[in-house]
This record gives C-alpha cells, structure tokens and sequence, in this order.
C-alpha cells in the first residue's frame, strides 16, 4: 500500500498500519523514511513472515514517486490532499498534482487507487490511472464518507461512517476534523483487504 499527498501521510501511514495489523502481519516505513533512500531500507526490512506493507511515499521533484513506486511496485495507492507543501522546489500546486499522481498512474489494472473525494486535485487523478476507484470523503457521493462530525475536545472526535448501506458511529482518540479524513482513508484500505468492521 502506498501512502502519498501534501499533508496527513505519516498519520495516514501509521493508522493503516494499525488497522491491517489486526489481522496481517504488517510492515510500515518508521518515522517519515519516505523517500529513494528510506523506502528501500524499509523494503529491506521484509522477511517471509510480512503479509502486508504500508509506505509513506515523498515527493520533492517530479519523476520522484515513480521511481518509489518502481521500487516499491504497490497495488493499492492512498492520495491525501493536495495542497502547497514543497512548492519551493516543486513549483505549481499543478506540477504537485502531477508529482503525486505518479502513484496512481503506477498502479495495475487490478489494484486499487483510494481518492479524496473532498479534494478536487486528487479527484483529478481518476483520469491518471487504470485500477479501480475508491473515494472517501465527507460527502454522499463517496464510497465512503463520514457526516455529524463533532469534536470532543481532548476526548477526540465522532462521527458517523457511511459505506453501502452500513452505517457505523464512530468515535476516534484524535484531534480536529482532518483525522475524520485520516480514519477514513485507513477505513478504505482495511476494507479493500477483507477487513471486518469490527478489526476496522
């Protein structure tokens, strides 16, 4: 599973990861070794006994995710957001959104590209790859999307998930309306590998 966006990746990392270790034995990049130097040496951290793997992937200058996804080969891409994060080096949140869609644009036709819904630059990205569409967002029009948010303070956040006719209230320990966007996305991933509500 490959992890990529402007904002959100290593929370985005560390929850999925959480999330398939309920049921996979799951490997995951430590910290934020995301990119041509940290991604291999988590890759080499793999043994016989790893069933799945979660990587943070970093973009500073166009072609970077590509060859991470060279390296990496994933067969499920999660895009956050995009947003102006490395502009400096990058330049336009256009180049950006290229940048980023690498990911997907990597993907096999049988694997699986998770989109916000929410963010018309990853929305976007549809056009840029041959697997199939997952969208999670906070909106109806998502496959899987989240309403009646409501922060809680220190006591973190709730909400109700929606996915084909399931619906689930939720109460997360996180802070602040963008960790409904962070649970959603580690949602998506544990429901595309067979995971239960109840492991979710």
């Amino acid at each position: 599973i490959g992890i990529t966006g402007s904002v959100g990746k290593s929370t985005t990392k560390e929850v999925t990861a959480e999330v398939l270790s309920q049921r996979y034995r799951t490997l995951k990049n430590l910290g934020n070794l995301n990119n041509e130097i940290g991604l291999p040496l988590t890759l080499l951290r793999l043994n016989e006994n790893h069933e799945r793997v979660v990587l943070e992937m970093g973009f500073y200058v166009p072609g970077e995710i590509a060859l991470l996804c060279e390296i990496a080969r994933p067969q499920v891409g999660v895009v956050t957001n995009i947003g102006t994060v490395h502009a400096e080096r990058a330049g336009t949140q256009e180049t950006i959104a290229a940048g980023k869609a690498e990911l997907v644009e990597s993907l096999p036709e049988d694997g699986l590209a998770i989109l916000n819904h929410d963010d018309p630059w990853v929305r976007w990205m549809e056009t840029r790859t041959k697997a199939r569409l997952f969208y999670y967002g906070a909106t109806p029009e998502a496959d899987l999307w989240a309403d009646r948010i409501e922060g809680l303070g220190l006591e973190g956040i709730r909400f109700r998930l929606h996915h084909q006719g399931d619906v689930l209230h939720v109460r997360i320990p996180m802070i602040g309306r963008h960790s409904v966007h962070t649970a959603l996305r580690a949602a998506a991933v544990g429901l595309s590998e067979g995971l239960t509500w109840q492991e979710i």
